[in-house]
């Protein structure tokens, strides 16, 4: 699936998720290991800052661990964390990072 694709599938799955108005979301996706970690932020029409379980369906945890696989394999900057910042209006932007910390932490917990 390209990244097109799974941006469209954030895209409509934010948009089932929040039940109100909104102006911006933020999803950030955590991938460690085999484990996708989904949270959902964002602002209403009224400046209030929220946040929302994703409904997911099992449409975007998949693609997105596929995606994680696909890139750390063709591309040497690897990622942990995808932030997928969407307008009401339908722009978005996708910041691919590597939080150490997290990778860390996860190391910690796989010795004991």
């Amino acid at each position: 699936m390209e990244l097109k694709e799974i941006s469209q599938l954030l895209a409509n799955a934010i948009s089932e998720s929040i039940q109100e108005e909104w102006e911006t979301a933020n999803l950030t996706i955590k991938v460690i290991n085999s484990s996708v970690d989904k949270h959902l932020e964002y602002t209403t029409i009224d400046d209030s800052y929220k946040t929302e379980f994703l409904i997911d369906r099992g449409k975007v945890t998949l693609p997105i661990y596929k995606l994680h696989q696909q890139m750390n394999l063709e591309n040497p900057i690897h990622w942990n964390t995808m932030v997928f910042s969407l307008q009401r209006s339908g722009q978005f932007e996708i910041d691919f990072k590597w939080d150490q910390e997290l990778q860390d932490e996860f190391d910690q917990d796989s010795e004991i």
